[in-house]
């Protein structure tokens, strides 16, 4: 049985946080003149009235009585304007300039993404990012094309709000798989399109459960489903998959946001508001674009979000994002007559729209590994994202507590010690942006000893790699623009960023290794080649030089042995086994080599990358997660030996005082007790250890309000300014001061003060 863990939120706070939410919104329609005049800028989209203007109601075919009715007794909804031409959005990559960020947006029905997936489309489109956002079905609930083309008009006048725009729209159609689709590109910003399938979409029957096309379509293979509008066409499950993968094709996205596939009860047991449950339709889409992906190459991240159950959660967001993404819905309500019979009287978002309008939670990964960090000084932590908080939390082994440290992230966490010896942690949210925490101490006590986030100023699709040394901590990782970069800092305040040579099949596969005063990138590319660029202290990164024998196919998991040997575990192409290969490093820094002198298949097939760790005294183990799950396959210098599950997520190895140790997610029948198995080797055998509680169900919250963390160049600038305003006040302190007496020196202000986050509940709070 789920427990569901409610917000601790007073009795009458909702209330007033919709209220919050409300006065912002504009309750009359804005003139013609505002219709045609163009936004300044995303920047200030947020603060700008809706661009619309009331026109007689739109006349809709005789379909369904309910939608015509409405039609003809309802206030006016705002205008739409409509270009003839055809620009759309995915044509030319350099001229829409999507500053690093390209998502393509899967959801079921036209209300879905501003409800469950906002504010994240909404941060990218204000940072000049593009975005696609494709309805797989029509909406119409069986009430014709005239219903659903006011959904239509309600989600293009979102999006123009979002990108500070008028709202004046390009239609064109879109030829993949033989299928044609409607598309609109924004006329002033042709940077955000939307996709319409049009698949039908009417309740086949009373109830809830498998009762919709797609539903159906998802598991009975010899289902059809027909679309609705100009472009009709008929899907089978295999063609509708094959069509969107060509649409991933085409518009070639950095991130792919979907709603959530992870929900386990079937299809026929769904039921409205019941505890975990979700819209089948919402479940059948994502699992139709994870199939879509799984037979599409390209350098994309999967962003997946909670739907439905987000509301029985505790909040996520700040009033700041509550009022802007509340202000974008009313808006699309006003065109949606199930919403606002009476636009000009809307009051959306109220009773469950207000409640998912006041979180966004990111769906469950459980196959991510936890993050294991030791020192002699802080002892044994295990750091993860809390699946059902999105909040980065660890586990301190010797006071067998969780810590909770907020953020709200999608993916796993990569621990590491800052120059200062203490417990630091990277994590990125749902944009890819990247943040740090650092702890004040080298034994931190709790979340009141440790940093708020710092936020630098990078986009990655993978979480960094980390080599920590004494006098400084760097990182590599792959860039949201698809170029590898180098982070490096001595302080954990001014940090310097260095782009490698441009690869250009880069995937998010690579190895960041160190070897003396070296260091080297071997990276497998999206055709499964391998390249390898080095850098030593005084020098850059070399060009990439092409390492030719293995076939990879993901997988990777590199390390550097005594006298120059390289180990690269990886996954084979042909068979998807396990396969290792042994290679001597030379050269020069700019011109490094790797010789391969054997490639031997390992045996398992298996999920995720292996764990591989070489102890102190020499001993190699290598761990996998079987592809199934059933099992973990260990190696323990070439001694094989499997350990019975099931488990959820790949293993984990570290080195302790007490010896090794391998941590991997228990699979149980509630995928949200978060428990972590734990083993100990003894010898060569691995014995059973305590297990890992589950972390608390509490602690997500925005990112909004961190500290940014500038570039090299501003950093320096402001340090120096800072410098200047000191040196300054100090000498009009000693001008003030009676001769004869001496003032304390000040300490020299610390660039980026942070700024305390907090979730929404502390704020209230305050």
């Amino acid at each position: 049985m789920l427990t569901v863990f409610p917000s601790s939120l007073p009795a009458g706070w909702l209330c007033r946080i919709v209220l919050v939410a409300l006065i912002s919104l504009p309750l009359t329609m804005p003139t013609a003149k505002a219709v045609e005049a163009n936004a300044s800028g995303a920047a200030s989209a947020a603060k700008r009235s809706p661009a619309a203007v009331a026109i007689p109601a739109v006349k809709l075919k005789a379909e369904s009585p309910s939608a015509v009715e409405h039609a003809q007794t309802s206030s006016p909804a705002p205008a739409i304007k409509f270009r003839a031409a055809v620009a759309p959005a995915d044509k030319n990559k350099t001229q829409t300039q999507c500053h690093g960020r390209r998502d393509q947006i899967f959801v079921a029905h036209e209300d879905d993404d501003l409800l469950f997936m906002n504010p994240d489309i909404h941060d990218t489109i204000r940072a000049g990012g593009c975005v696609q956002v494709v309805y797989l079905t029509a909406g119409e609930r069986g009430e014709g094309v005239g219903y659903m083309s006011q959904r239509e008009n309600g989600v293009r006048a979102a999006y123009a709000l979002m990108a500070g725009a008028a709202n004046t729209w390009v239609p064109s159609a879109l030829l993949v798989n033989k299928v044609q689709i409607a598309q609109y590109s924004l006329w002033k910003n042709p940077r955000v399109s939307l996709v319409f399938m049009r698949i039908r979409d009417p309740w086949l029957d009373k109830g809830w459960g498998d009762l919709t096309p797609l539903s159906r379509l998802d598991i009975q293979p010899e289902q059809r489903a027909q679309s609705l509008g100009d472009y009709f066409e008929t899907y089978s499950r295999d063609s509708l998959v094959k069509t969107l993968s060509a649409l991933i094709l085409r518009f070639e996205p950095g991130k792919i946001r979907l709603m959530d596939d992870s929900v386990e009860t079937p299809y026929s047991k769904l039921c409205w508001r019941c505890v975990g449950h979700d819209h089948p339709d919402h479940i059948a889409s994502a699992r139709l674009v994870r199939d879509a992906m799984a037979i599409t190459t390209g350098n994309y991240e999967a962003v997946s979000y909670v739907n439905y159950p987000n509301q029985e959660r505790p909040l996520t967001l700040t009033l700041r994002q509550l009022s802007e993404k509340s202000r974008i819905f009313n808006l699309y309500a006003q065109y949606d007559y199930r919403y606002c019979s009476v636009p000009l009287n809307c009051k959306e978002p109220l009773g469950p729209a207000a409640l998912w309008a006041e979180r966004m939670y990111y769906a469950g990964q459980s196959d991510a590994p936890v993050a294991p960090f030791y020192t002699g000084a802080t002892g044994l932590n295990l750091f993860a994202r809390g699946e059902y908080s999105d909040a980065v939390v660890y586990w301190n082994d010797s006071q067998q507590r969780w810590t909770v440290l907020g953020g709200l992230v999608f993916t796993s966490v990569k621990p590491f010690a800052d120059p200062a010896g203490r417990p630091a942690v990277f994590a990125r949210d749902g944009q890819g942006q990247l943040y740090f925490r650092h702890a004040t101490s080298r034994v931190p006590n709790g979340p009141a000893s440790w940093t708020a986030w710092y936020r630098l100023p990078l986009l990655l699709t993978t979480q960094p790699q980390v080599l920590a040394g004494k006098r400084q901590i760097e990182a590599v990782a792959l860039g949201a623009d698809g170029y590898y970069y180098h982070l490096r800092s001595s302080d954990m305040l001014i940090w310097r960023k260095t782009r490698l040579p441009v690869l250009k099949t880069a995937s998010q596969t690579f190895a960041y290794l160190a070897n003396g005063t070296q260091q080297f990138v071997l990276a497998q590319t999206l055709k499964g080649e391998f390249e390898l660029s080095a850098r030593d202290e005084k020098g850059g990164w070399s060009p990439w030089r092409p390492v030719n024998g293995p076939d990879g196919q993901g997988g990777l998991t590199a390390l550097i042995m005594d006298h120059n040997t390289l180990l690269a575990y990886y996954r084979n192409r042909p068979d998807g086994r396990l396969y290792l290969a042994t290679g001597t490093l030379g050269g020069t820094s700019q011109k490094p080599t790797l010789n391969w002198t054997s490639i031997e298949d390992e045996g398992p097939e298996f999920q995720g990358a292996p764990a591989l760790l070489k102890t102190a005294a020499g001993q190699l183990v290598v761990a996998t997660m079987s592809r199934t799950g059933k099992s973990i396959w260990t190696q323990i210098d070439a001694a094989e030996q499997r350990i019975k599950g099931p488990f959820a997520s790949v293993p984990a190895l570290v080195e302790t005082a007490e010896g090794v140790m391998l941590y991997a997610r228990k699979a149980g029948d509630n995928r949200w007790i978060q428990q972590y198995a734990a083993l100990r080797l003894n010898g060569s055998q691995w014995q059973d250890a305590a297990t890992v509680i589950a972390p608390p169900f509490y602690g997500g919250h925005s990112f909004d309000g961190s500290t940014d963390i500038p570039e090299q160049e501003q950093a320096q600038q402001q340090l120096q300014q800072q410098q200047q305003q000191q040196q300054q006040q100090q000498q009009q302190q000693q001008q003030q001061q009676p001769s004869g007496n001496s003032q304390p020196a000040q300490e020299r202000p610390v660039p980026g003060l942070p700024v305390q986050s907090g979730n929404l509940l502390e704020r209230l709070g305050q």
